[in-house]
């Protein structure tokens, strides 16, 4: 990143995963990224499509994320991804979104609605645990899996009728 905002790594079929941002405020996750390969090979709009495992390292930076848009193209949120981002209010997730790990979100202040399209197939243990500003959550795969917990000690107040009772009870818990 020439801002150095962000480092990434890049899988064997050239997609690349955001691994560690050092910047706080409102966050655009890039929809593609150019880089050197060590052998110096460039490749220019490689892909974003994941976010990996706890991106934000150092504490400070973790404290100052308020806004955070994930691009179309994304497929999968790792694991304690966000974790602590206490001042992340507002928070935009793809289409495209598959997969969003265990503590991904947990410890946010995320405010307004969750909207889980389509191809959400699966929401991790406690991944939005600990939202009290979550206003409605909206997810439009009736096959979901959304495990225990994953939205525990979280105020939600409205859902779509898209979802099923097995779904709504592990979001409400009745």
């Amino acid at each position: 990143d020439p801002n150095g905002k962000f480092t990434f790594s890049v899988d064997v079929g050239g997609r690349c995963g955001i691994a560690e941002y050092y910047a706080g405020g409102k966050i655009v996750i890039p929809h593609e990224i150019d880089y050197k390969a060590p052998d110096g090979t460039v490749t220019k709009g490689a892909l974003v499509s994941k976010i990996n495992v706890n991106m934000f390292k150092n504490v400070y930076n973790r404290f100052q994320v308020t806004s955070l848009v994930i691009p179309e193209g994304v497929t999968f949120i790792d694991g304690s991804s966000y974790i602590g981002c206490a001042n992340l209010v507002s928070l935009t997730l793809p289409s495209t979104l598959r997969s969003i790990g265990s503590w991904a979100f947990s410890s946010a202040d995320i405010h307004g609605e969750l909207v889980f399209g389509i191809n959400c197939s699966y929401i991790g243990n406690s991944a939005f645990a600990n939202n009290n500003n979550i206003e409605a959550v909206y997810i439009y795969n009736p096959n979901c899996v959304i495990e225990d917990d994953a939205f525990v000690y979280s105020t939600n107040k409205s859902i779509n009728d898209k979802i099923t009772k097995e779904q709504r009870i592990k979001i409400y818990g009745v």
